[in-house]
């Protein structure tokens, strides 16, 4: 079990497995085209309904490739570099001549040999040109790297490359201070619950949060995205704590946020 895995409750709702989505894709004869959020309660998926039967027809007469790579980009900025991990580890693939009928399900991606991700499959845009957007696999080397495309388990297009560089070393931060349960409330306070949203957290187990200088015990911290190591951390305050303002200060071993003040209310 990962370290971002945790066990739901009933009110953060039941999550529903990328390979789920796929399964059920094919097995009611939907185009699968796009997964974002994969692995995160944002989760968004792209389905295009078909006739009855499609996917077993174009499985038994694939139309013959005559696809080619045009280019690949980082997904993010559209730079001729992507990196091995991270948040910018995505590359976007321009494919001319791509079949109308390609999904996330039947088209496989190698970089390196490795199967990466494919995530997105987007609409013909100028001069017929398709995207495809694709996660980088676990254990990326870097250098000049090959990229291979398959459909049905045949060589779709001519190999692509592309440059992968080592990621930038981790920068944590916070991104946001809420009310617990009103997260329109910013940094005041009236459920008696402080949200905090942080990135980058590459050692969450060193993270301290202090309220007026004490030791906020039994923080709630769990990962909200396993790619940009996001979290969530919650904590209750006790009765203790009069309404007014206060001071929260986060700690991640020797690294010292700035403080936040929040304005509790009864």
């Amino acid at each position: 079990m990962s370290s971002c895995a945790r066990q739901y409750t009933t009110w953060e709702g039941v999550r529903i497995s990328a390979k789920e989505i796929a399964e059920f894709a094919c097995a009611h004869d939907f185009q699968f085209l796009a997964i974002e959020g994969a692995d995160t309660q944002y989760m968004w998926v792209t389905l295009r309904k078909r006739s009855a039967g499609w996917f077993q027809a174009l499985a038994d007469n694939p139309p013959p490739g005559a696809a080619r790579i045009y280019n690949i980009v980082n997904a993010h900025s559209d730079e001729l570099v992507v990196t091995s991990r991270g948040r910018f580890a995505w590359m976007s693939i321009w494919i001319d001549q791509l079949p109308d009928d390609c999904d996330l399900n039947q088209i496989n991606i190698e970089i390196d040999g490795h199967p990466a991700a494919p995530v997105y499959i987007g609409a013909p845009v100028f001069d017929g040109l398709c995207k495809v957007n694709v996660q980088m696999p676990p254990g990326a080397r870097t250098g000049l790297v090959p990229v291979d495309i398959f459909w049905f388990g045949e060589r779709l297009c001519d190999t692509g490359w592309m440059r992968v560089t080592p990621p930038g070393p981790p920068v944590p931060r916070l991104t946001a201070v809420s009310d617990g349960v009103n997260l329109l409330a910013g940094h005041v306070i009236f459920s008696r619950t402080v949200k905090l949203f942080l990135e980058e957290l590459s050692a969450p187990e060193r993270l301290e949060v202090r309220l007026d200088r004490v030791v906020v015990p039994d923080l709630d911290l769990f990962c909200t995205d396993p790619i940009n190591q996001s979290y969530e951390a919650n904590f209750h305050l006790s009765d203790s704590v009069a309404a007014g303002p206060h001071t929260v200060e986060i700690n991640l071993g020797s690294r010292i946020f700035p403080p936040i003040g929040i304005e509790v209310r009864r």
